[in-house]
């Protein structure tokens, strides 16, 4: 089995050739070329546990576990408040990731304007002007492991209480702990980043996921989210197969990708 996980921004930095305004955009341009119509944003996506502690859903995404999967972000969907269920509802495309020293994901956003605009109009003006700023990923996680008793659960069917409400996210000091305070929840591992979605109707989980920054636009005009839900993962594997087999261009380039990451994770044990 397996589950989904999602965590449910600061004005314009100039018109200058995107190349010259950071190295990495004329990274990304060589695996994903930035169509006309498109603006960048630079995203903090999701922070490391050690250093930032878990997120308001009670997830927590470990520091070796972010550095394995950072890079399953490239080539996922932009999407707007977890409408991933269908490719027609992205409106963008994840062109690069890194891990930052700071102990946090940081992503580039490419989002088609005409898109995006459609879907929620002046978005585009809201970024920039920061009253919409939150985002929030959406992840696939083979296993989870309880912060308080070391359960480790692969649905949501095997959670232990301890990281069900009311209890979750709030303090724990007793036997399990070792009487330290610990505060309950899930560290998540075998991880995948299929989509990161700009939040337009409500906060983020992971307080700190916010849009760093608007880069620019291309002078010239670009395109996957969660509650938990659970499905087991070698289902989750055939299904993808499936449409892949039925997808073209860029959309089953993209499958293509998001099944090697989900395959490897599979192959390997439960670490």
């Amino acid at each position: 089995m397996s589950m989904f996980k999602h965590a449910r921004a600061s004005g314009w930095r100039g018109t200058q050739p995107l190349h010259i305004l950071d190295p990495r955009i004329k990274q990304a341009e060589v695996r994903f070329p930035i169509k006309e119509g498109h603006y960048l944003l630079d995203d903090w996506a999701v922070s490391a546990y050690e250093k930032w502690g878990l997120n308001d859903n009670g997830d927590g995404f470990e520091r070796e576990q972010l550095k394995q999967a950072y890079k399953t972000f490239e080539g996922s969907w932009v999407c707007l408040d977890h409408e991933n269920y269908h490719e027609g509802l992205a409106v963008g495309t994840n062109v690069d990731a890194i891990y930052t020293p700071q102990d946090y994901v940081k992503v580039l956003m490419a989002v088609n304007e005409d898109l995006a605009e459609r879907r929620h109009p002046g978005l585009k003006a809201k970024v920039a002007s920061g009253q919409i700023s939150d985002t929030s990923m959406g992840a696939w996680c083979k296993l989870s492991i309880c912060t308080v008793c070391g359960n480790r659960a692969s649905d949501p069917s095997e959670f232990c209480p301890d990281v069900k409400y009311p209890i979750r996210n709030t303090i724990v000091c007793n036997a399990k702990t070792g009487w330290k305070e610990v505060v309950a929840g899930e560290l998540n591992r075998g991880v995948v980043f299929f989509e990161n979605s700009i939040i337009t109707d409500s906060e983020g989980a992971d307080g700190r996921a916010k849009i760093i920054e608007v880069l620019a636009s291309k002078a010239q005009g670009f395109c996957r989210t969660a509650g938990i839900a659970s499905i087991p993962g070698d289902r989750l594997y055939r299904l993808l197969r499936k449409e892949a087999s039925e997808a073209t261009g860029e959309y089953r380039m993209y499958l293509a990708h998001l099944i090697g990451q989900i395959s490897r994770v599979l192959d390997q044990g439960d670490s």
